[in-house]
Parts: C-alpha cells; sequence; structure tokens
C-alpha cells in the first residue's frame, strides 16, 4: 500500500468516526453496547480462566517430566549395579 493509499485511508476513518461519534446513541444502541461489554466481559474471564488452566496443566506436566527422568536415571543406576553385580559373581567364580 502505498504512502497516498495510508493517507486516504486514516482520513476516510476520522471521516466516518466524526459522523459516528456526532449522534446521540439510541436506547437500543445503548443496552446493545452494554450487552456486548457484558459479554466481552464474560469472554475475558474465560479466556483467564483457560489460561491459568493451561498453566497449571503445563507444571503438572513438567513435573511428570521430572519424575520420569529422575525414575529414568535410577533405572539405567540400577543396571549398571547389576552388571557389575553380575561380573562380580562371574569372575570370582572362575
Amino acid at each position: 500500500m502505498n504512502l497516498r493509499a495510508v493517507i486516504a485511508l486514516v482520513a476516510c476513518s476520522l471521516i466516518a468516526a466524526v459522523a459516528v461519534a456526532g449522534e446521540p446513541p439510541t436506547p437500543q444502541a445503548a443496552a446493545r453496547k452494554a450487552e456486548l461489554d457484558r459479554k466481552v466481559g464474560q469472554q475475558d474471564a474465560q479466556v483467564h480462566k483457560l489460561q491459568q488452566d493451561v498453566a497449571s496443566e503445563e507444571a503438572k506436566s513438567r513435573a511428570a517430566q521430572q519424575r520420569g527422568q529422575q525414575q529414568d536415571q535410577t533405572i539405567e543406576d540400577l543396571r549398571r549395579e547389576l552388571k557389575a553385580a553380575q561380573a562380580g559373581q562371574s569372575g570370582g567364580s572362575h
């Protein structure tokens, strides 16, 4: 988009905004705006709750992953100990 098109778009937007702002709202428009504001507030609250739920689930997932890594490490340590014990038994019986 070139500069002239941007300037024209901004000018048209300003003209439209001034035209709309100059008209007093009807009772129906005011009621509709109040209803939309209420719905936006509800949606914002729902989004906030979902964000909290996601953060909680992510924290649980990280904790489970850490437990899994600790268990993997414990298993690996036990396997090494078992191999060492088996090597010690077979080496001592010769």
